[in-house]
């Protein structure tokens, strides 16, 4: 799942998709319901620097994430 988020593929090949992005700034978190319903939470946590400092700070930790049912086999990369 780092993989997938940071280069784009399941390999980890090729530049990342943000400048500075590495897998180890990426978490995956499942959450069990029941055994029926499981979810997982993929996190990111990105330092960006905006374009425009005059009006933004000049560092600012973005942290976006996204809960979804997980529907598959959970094993080991």
């Amino acid at each position: 799942v780092q993989r997938v988020v940071v280069y784009g593929n399941t390999t980890g090949t090729g530049t990342p998709k943000l400048p500075g992005l590495a897998t180890g700034q990426v978490s995956v978190t499942p959450d069990r319901i029941t055994m029926a319903e499981q979810y997982v939470t993929v996190g990111v946590a990105y330092s960006y620097a905006p374009l425009f400092r005059m009006v933004m700070p000049a560092n600012i930790t973005l942290s976006p994430s996204v809960k979804m049912r997980f529907v598959g086999i959970i094993a080991a990369p």
